[in-house]
């Protein structure tokens, strides 16, 4: 394996029979009975495809380690993207847009379509963008390669760590640096699981950012163009027991705001639709009886911990026994 390891560096026109059947293999292609002019065919299809290194699991996690250090783009031996050293400096970035970002989602990830293109903000990858999760966007120039690599870094969404226990998402994605397609996506990568196809939401959201910082820059004369981070909320996970729920102040309540319209309708008529034991909110004393009334059932609701944060009464535990969770909640 560390031979073909050392094969990986050449490149695939350079390649003799043994050294093509070892690339296809290792991809996990079976050419067998096939001539060199074949061979070397299927392997720049191969190439073009950017098929991952070992999808059978048949290598050691250390050679395999070892042969995702490098990339082949172009038929050229890319090192392992995140050793790079990078700026934030965006200046000689190539033009890039909505399109190219599309162009490569579309190709990518299966939630993009045609249809879904129309509401793309909707989606979790722009969100994650939209509100901040990108930490950090960094590039590089490969002149020799004709390339522009780009290093990211995005904070978990739903939970405090990754899954190597980590506090963020190691990014990397490269832009082609010359000929008519230049600014398309050629590959990019996530440490998540699911970025090893290059179709993660981290990836798209780091797409997005670098649109951003790109559509948005200044002028040249103003100085180098850098990303900022955008502006974020503070909100993290917690446990459902620590979860505070309350109304804004800001925001007056439905029955407060009068309409602008006189009610020529019957549509334009407010209508509490709901039943009429339903329409005023439990009184204090009715949902401590409700939350001990829980604490017996073996089954318990997710929401539990918060109801018994909020209203568990040692006194109210004896009166609890003939109550049913499921019957209505009434005004003591």
């Amino acid at each position: 394996m560390s031979s073909c390891m050392d094969k990986e560096n050449k490149r695939v026109s350079d390649m003799t029979v043994a050294e093509l059947k070892e690339y296809l293999k290792m991809r996990g292609v079976t050419a067998s009975g096939y001539l060199k002019p074949a061979l070397l065919q299927i392997a720049q299809a191969v190439e073009k495809m950017m098929l991952s290194i070992d999808p059978n699991h048949e290598y050691g996690n250390s050679d395999l380690k070892n042969a995702r250090e490098t990339f082949i783009i172009h038929d050229m031996v890319i090192r392992q993207p995140l050793s790079y050293p990078v700026v934030n400096d965006f200046i000689d970035s190539p033009p890039f847009g909505l399109y190219d970002i599309f162009n490569y989602l579309i190709y990518s990830s299966a939630e993009y379509d045609k249809q879904g293109l129309a509401a793309y903000k909707s989606f979790e990858d722009y969100r994650l963008f939209d509100e901040g999760y990108v930490e950090s966007l960094r590039t590089a120039t490969l002149k020799e390669e004709g390339m522009y690599l780009f290093i990211g870094k995005v904070r978990p969404a739903m939970k405090d760590t990754t899954d190597d226990g980590k506090k963020l998402y190691d990014v990397w994605f490269m832009l082609e640096g010359k000929g008519n397609n230049r600014g398309s996506v050629l590959m990019a990568r996530c440490t998540c699981k699911g970025g090893q196809d290059g179709g993660c939401k981290h990836i798209a959201a780091c797409l997005y950012s670098l649109e951003d910082v790109l559509h948005n820059r200044e002028s040249v004369t103003s100085g180098p163009c850098q990303w900022v981070k955008r502006a974020t909320s503070e909100t993290k996970p917690c446990e459902i027991k620590n979860l505070q729920i309350r109304r804004s102040d800001k925001r007056p309540s439905p029955s407060e705001v009068k309409r602008k319209y006189e009610h020529f309708y019957a549509d334009n008529i407010d209508v509490d639709v709901r039943h009429e034991n339903d329409r005023s909110p439990p009184s204090k004393k009715a949902l401590i009886t409700f939350t001990n009334a829980l604490s017996s059932v073996s089954s318990k609701p997710c929401v539990f911990p918060l109801l018994e944060k909020n209203y568990q009464s040692e006194s109210s535990q004896e009166t609890t026994q003939e109550f049913k969770p499921t019957q209505l909640i009434k005004d003591g």
